[in-house]
């Protein structure tokens, strides 16, 4: 047997058309909760009504008890009074418990199919109320499941995010390890033209201290002079 749930999301969405089917599916559960409450509200209608019928199907019992406490005690009264040989109020007594036997008997069959509908209505309340609680169950498990995946996907866009963000931030790392690379390889640039030139100026005091810091044309002058001399 198909829950309330289900028949009722079924029987809205056969009245409506594929954009009114989005609708009732985002609102499925709420028209469910909706649908129980009436339901519920029907019930208790119900359950009232059904106290006041056995009140009066309690009231008509009590009476029967009285009839049939009535119809013995004149009966009683019917056989003393023909042993005391008083025929004709014997006969008035007899004629009341007549009556009340009538009266018992219409009080009877008046209150076995009052009783009946009773026990049928209360077994309806009853079949009712039992699927009310499965459909609540149901609606419960269907809103816990839904914020199931709610909780889901916000998990999968917070890790999105989060992965989108190391990469950004992986991004941006890998820019200053170049941006401190280029720096680093400057300084070492630096640092070995500085050590050249001082190697430079250090080779140049060397060769003058030696005398290696003539020209070609002082050392041809000097050949010359050396020349004369001869």
């Amino acid at each position: 047997m198909r829950s309330l749930f289900s028949n009722l999301v079924s029987a809205v969405k056969g009245k409506v058309n594929e954009a009114g089917e989005a609708v009732v599916d985002r609102n499925a559960v709420t028209i469910a909760e909706q649908a129980i409450r009436e339901d519920e509200a029907n019930i208790h209608k119900a359950k009232v009504e059904l106290t006041k019928l056995k009140a009066e199907a309690i009231a008509m019992e009590r009476k029967l008890k009285t009839v049939e406490q009535d119809e013995q005690d004149y009966r009683n009264k019917a056989k003393q009074l023909l042993s005391a040989g008083n025929e004709d109020l014997a006969k008035k007594t007899a004629q009341r418990v007549v009556e009340l036997a009538k009266e018992k008997q219409e009080l009877a069959e008046q209150i076995a199919p009052l009783n009946h509908q009773i026990d049928k209505i209360n077994q309806m309340i009853s079949q009712r109320t039992k699927a009310i609680e499965e459909n609540k169950r149901e609606i419960q498990k269907a809103k816990t499941y839904e914020r199931l995946q709610e909780t889901q996907h916000s998990l999968k866009n917070s890790v999105s995010s989060a992965h989108s963000g190391t990469q950004r931030a992986q991004a941006a790392m890998d820019r200053v390890k170049k941006r401190q690379q280029q720096r680093e390889n400057q300084i070492d640039a630096e640092d070995w033209l500085a050590e050249m030139e001082q190697g430079a100026n250090l080779d140049n005091e060397i060769d003058q201290a030696l005398g290696n810091g003539s020209s070609d044309v002082d050392n041809l002058l000097a050949e010359l002079a050396s020349e004369d001399k001869k």
